[in-house]
């Protein structure tokens, strides 16, 4: 392999570094933010073909790459238990308060059918007293003792 060579080597190894960087980093120029993290997309994000990372000729790279991938799969993983965690927990949290508002409804209604009631009841008894007392125009001639 001659100089050259080695230097063009070096000079694409710098920039595979720098596009797993910026990957990691979420801070891509080339691939759309938020692209699935893979050797082949560190080769687009370096500006080369996926083919021209290879193993045999990035050996160290290629497994810093497989390592960071493994555990930030395995980091990812924990994250998406402890989300199903989080989302059962608010899911119950919300359930029981769903359970206590309609509770709440129910025993506020039968106040309300209540007080309904009494309203029905007392308005019947009015009309029966209004009723009974008879309205005249002749006045008494003398004030009754009582």
């Amino acid at each position: 392999m001659s100089s050259r060579e080695k230097s063009q080597d070096k000079h694409a190894e710098k920039n595979f570094r720098s596009a797993f960087d910026r990957l990691k980093s979420g801070k891509t120029e080339r691939l759309p933010a938020g692209s699935r993290f893979s050797q082949n997309n560190i080769a687009r994000e370096a500006g080369c073909d996926p083919s021209a990372l290879k193993k045999s000729r990035y050996p160290a790279l290629i497994l810093e790459i497989q390592s960071w991938a493994n555990s930030s799969a395995a980091i990812a993983s924990d994250k998406k238990v402890c989300s199903s965690l989080i989302s059962k927990k608010s899911r119950r949290a919300l359930n029981d308060q769903m359970r206590d508002l309609k509770e709440q409804r129910d025993h506020l209604a039968s106040l309300l059918l209540e007080a309904q009631s009494k309203i029905m009841t007392l308005s019947t008894e009015l009309n029966t007293l209004h009723a009974a007392t008879v309205h005249t125009n002749v006045l008494p001639i003398r004030k009754m003792d009582k």
